[in-house]
């Protein structure tokens, strides 16, 4: 069961570290306004941010779910030899 959990935590950060570091560079290409209108753009930052901080939960859910399915897989592997 250890090894299990490391495997879940394990590439729950690295879904993680994986968003945090692919997601601003999508927001900023799919969210930039195509002019400037000379407003306030603190409610546009404040949104794109609640995204980053969405899509980097996510990304550590699947990588959860990946090592789950990547241990579980390599457990009935090591039960059949």
């Amino acid at each position: 069961m250890s090894r299990v959990l490391n495997f879940v935590f394990g590439f729950g950060l690295l879904g993680g570290i994986v968003m945090a570091l692919v997601t601003p560079f999508i927001i900023s290409v799919l969210f930039t306004p195509p002019v400037s209108f000379g407003t306030n753009c603190e409610p546009a930052a404040a949104w794109s941010m609640t995204k980053l901080h969405q899509s980097e939960t996510v990304g550590v859910i699947l990588g959860m779910i990946g090592g789950l399915v990547l241990a579980t897989w390599l457990k009935k592997r090591r039960e059949r030899q």
